[in-house]
């Protein structure tokens, strides 16, 4: 599973055991997950826009998904509303956070 590599990390650092250490909410995860990680903001932005066009439903997603975390955080299902509009979502909290901190 060489791809996705950026989207796994992600995943298996900040929503596995110690999750809530970097939040409560998933923009205040994400916002120390990008403070924490240098280019983590681009380089997940892009993975995330790339794993939706290859997987765009949520059973795909979710197979692929638990496959990429070896189960190092348990079943992606408890990613609300569904793993697909997470990574949706997540998609475009970044971009605004890109477009935000470029202007």
């Amino acid at each position: 599973m060489k791809k996705y590599k950026t989207i796994k990390m992600f995943l298996t650092t900040f929503f596995g055991t110690d999750a809530d250490a970097y939040g409560e909410t998933y923009s205040e995860i994400v916002d120390t997950a990008t403070g924490l990680v240098t280019g983590l903001k681009d380089d997940l932005s892009d993975e995330v826009c790339e794993f939706l066009h290859e997987y765009p439903d949520n059973e795909s997603a979710t197979l692929y998904l638990n496959k990429l975390t070896d189960g190092q955080i348990g079943d992606v299902s408890f990613l609300h509303p569904s793993p697909v509009e997470f990574l949706q979502w997540l998609s475009s909290y970044l971009k605004q956070k890109r477009d935000n901190h470029h202007s």
